[in-house]
């Protein structure tokens, strides 16, 4: 099975009239991407997985949530790519992406940008989900050995996790499985 984790980036500012590739992660995205890194990293660890790969839009503030993911993974500076088309390319180009990974790589996180990123979601597994937000990520399974499986409504969504979710008994939480 292949595990795509679709990570929206933390929250950015708009403090200063910088370009849109430029803009930095806020105070707030700064706090919740270590706390939702470390959510995924449990995840992993309890499926008995690592990350592989970790694909980034070229953006400031999706290269910064990245790097904060990596740093939590374990993960070394070649596991870390950037990638244009996770910026300004189409759905079907980061369905290319995915189908054209390496079949050895068994997990990748894409880290990227809505509206795109909530639509991929949808389009891969059906999930209904009407905003992805800002830090929140998805895990979607894929059968087979290799990454053409990754083809639309062919996932399913393992679960779905952002920074102010919470589990009704314990408080915050990791996330409930879909």
């Amino acid at each position: 099975m292949k595990l795509l984790i679709v990570v929206r980036h933390a929250k950015s500012s708009w403090k200063e009239p910088l370009p849109d590739t430029e803009r930095p992660l806020n105070g707030r995205g700064r706090r919740n991407a270590p706390l939702m890194a470390e959510r995924v990293r449990r995840r992993l660890e309890k499926d008995g997985r690592g990350a592989d790969l970790l694909l980034t839009s070229p953006a400031l503030r999706a290269r910064a949530t990245a790097e904060i993911f990596g740093a939590e993974l374990g993960i070394s500076e070649e596991q870390l790519r950037t990638d244009e088309l996770l910026y300004h390319g189409s759905l079907q180009d980061a369905l290319g992406l995915i189908v054209g990974l390496d079949p050895l790589t068994r997990t990748v996180l894409l880290f990227g940008h809505n509206p795109e990123f909530t639509a991929l979601v949808n389009l891969l597994c059906g999930a209904g989900i009407e905003n992805l937000p800002t830090c929140g990520a998805c895990a979607i399974a894929f059968p087979g050995q290799d990454w053409s499986g990754a083809k639309p409504a062919a996932g399913r969504l393992r679960w779905f996790d952002y920074p102010k979710k919470k589990d009704k008994k314990n408080g915050p939480e990791a996330g409930a499985a879909a």
